[in-house]
């Protein structure tokens, strides 16, 4: 639990009516797990991949929008929670 992490969850508990929402980040690497980093392995946030492309903008390979991006970070955070 990084300490960037931990000053973005303090204020979030402070703001009970503020929302967080970050990227998960572009250090994924195809089907790797754990490669989400701070901020956003935050406890108080909702942390968002990326997914992939759409119409025509679809590669080979590619699933469509309802699948995560290769290059996506995904979870889960270093202490086990789902991101």
């Amino acid at each position: 639990y990084h300490s960037v992490s931990a000053k973005f969850d303090a204020y979030v508990y402070q703001k009970d009516d503020f929302l967080l929402i970050h990227a998960a980040g572009n250090d994924g690497q195809k089907d790797v797990e754990g490669s989400v980093n701070a901020p956003a392995t935050g406890k108080n946030m909702i942390t968002v991949g990326a997914s992939q492309s759409a119409g025509r903008d679809i590669y080979s390979g590619m699933k469509g929008i309802d699948y995560l991006a290769h290059f996506s970070s995904r979870g889960p955070a270093e202490d086990g929670r789902l991101k």
